[in-house]
C-alpha cells in the first residue's frame, strides 16, 4: 500500500496513520505491472482535515505531506473528478519489452506536472468511467 507514496512527512506533521485516517472504499480488479507482478489496487480516502490545498496557499502535497518513491513518482499532486475525466485521452504507447504497440487511457497535467499514464492510468480510467462519472451524472457536472 506504500510502495510509491510514503506518509511519513505526515507523521512527522502530527497525522495519525491509523485505520481511522484510511478509509478503504473498495478494490479494483488484479492487474500486471510492466514487470508481470500482480498488482491489487485500492481505493480510498486519506481523511486529514490540515490538509489545505486550495490555490494561493502555497502547500504541495510533494513536499509538505508525502515522501513519494522517486523511481516510481515524479512529483505528487492533486487533480478533481471533473479536470480527470475532462484531460483523458487514448494514446499509443509502445511497449518496451515485447516492441508491440497498444492503446491506453492517459490523463495531461497543466502546470508542468507531466502525465498520469501506465499502470496508474489504466487503474484510473474503469474507476473514473464506470463509478465516478456515472455516479455525478455523466460528462456535464
Amino acid at each position: 500500500m506504500r510502495e510509491e507514496l510514503a506518509v511519513g512527512p505526515l507523521l512527522d506533521k502530527g497525522f495519525s496513520y491509523d485505520e481511522k485516517s484510511i478509509e478503504i472504499l473498495g478494490e479494483t480488479a488484479i492487474l500486471p505491472a510492466i514487470t508481470g507482478t500482480p498488482v491489487q489496487p485500492l481505493i480510498g480516502v486519506l481523511h486529514h482535515p490540515n490538509i489545505d490545498l486550495a490555490p494561493g496557499t502555497g502547500t504541495t502535497l510533494d513536499k509538505d505531506y508525502f515522501n513519494p518513491n522517486r523511481s516510481e513518482v515524479d512529483c505528487v499532486f492533486h487533480r478533481t473528478v471533473k479536470e480527470l475525466i475532462a484531460s483523458e485521452v487514448i494514446e499509443e504507447v509502445k511497449n518496451s519489452k515485447t516492441g508491440y504497440n497498444y492503446t491506453a487511457p492517459c490523463y495531461p497535467c497543466d502546470e508542468g506536472y507531466g502525465k498520469i499514464w501506465g499502470l496508474t492510468a489504466m487503474i484510473l480510467h474503469p474507476v473514473l468511467k464506470r463509478i465516478l462519472q456515472p455516479a455525478l451524472g455523466g460528462g456535464g457536472f
